[in-house]
């Protein structure tokens, strides 16, 4: 089954939030709402991941106060 984790990070090596769901859609828009809450922080990485059971792939990640990786 695939997953769709969304994962917060307000410093590179604290803790997370993480969220998952079976929606890529609903997965994209928490990841785009934790950036407009709290992707102004320097130390912020916010990132997308889908994990279809056979490894997992970064779909777009929020680090540095931009976008350094987005795929649909």
């Amino acid at each position: 089954m695939t997953t769709f984790r969304a994962t917060l990070h307000f410093t590179a090596a604290g803790p997370a939030v993480t969220g998952e769901w079976p929606a890529a859609p609903t997965a994209r828009r928490t990841w785009r709402g934790w950036i407009g809450l709290y992707g102004s922080g320097e130390d912020v990485i916010i990132r997308l991941v889908k994990d279809a059971g056979d490894g997992e792939q970064v779909l777009a990640e929020w680090k540095n106060g931009r976008v350094v990786v987005e795929r649909r």
